[in-house]
């Protein structure tokens, strides 16, 4: 039987990973920073361009959606189970100028065709 685990941190911390990667010297997190870095450096590896479509799985508050998305300028679709999470994603890409589609799902089964993204980004999951 499948069970999850219901995060609330989005309601006590608001879309945090923006801050936190993007925010000024001292409110920024070298761990995560490092981690989302480590991310670009292998999409870049794998020759992702602009024209790929890129699925992040546990997308959160969208933050490295929206790294993906700045560095690469490619499509992007992010899906996690928490509606907050999501709505987080949809305000902060809003709030950055930047274009992504964001889904409510588990991760188990997705809505979307087979062979529908060229990368699946899971970090953090």
């Amino acid at each position: 039987m499948k069970q999850e685990i219901e995060f609330k941190k989005y309601d006590k911390r608001g879309a945090y990973h923006w801050p936190i990667y993007f925010g000024k010297l001292f409110k920024i997190d070298s761990f995560l920073r490092g981690r989302y870095d480590l991310v670009i450096e292998l999409l870049g590896k794998n020759k992702i361009a602009s024209d790929s479509k890129v699925l992040e799985v546990g997308s959160g508050d969208g933050a490295l959606s929206g790294l993906i998305v700045k560095n690469f300028k490619c499509a992007i679709t992010g899906v996690d189970p928490s509606a907050e999470g999501i709505r987080f994603s949809r305000e902060m890409f809003k709030a950055h100028g930047i274009e992504g589609a964001f889904e409510v799902s588990e991760g188990y089964t997705l809505p979307f065709a087979n062979d529908a993204f060229d990368y699946v980004v899971l970090a953090d999951v």
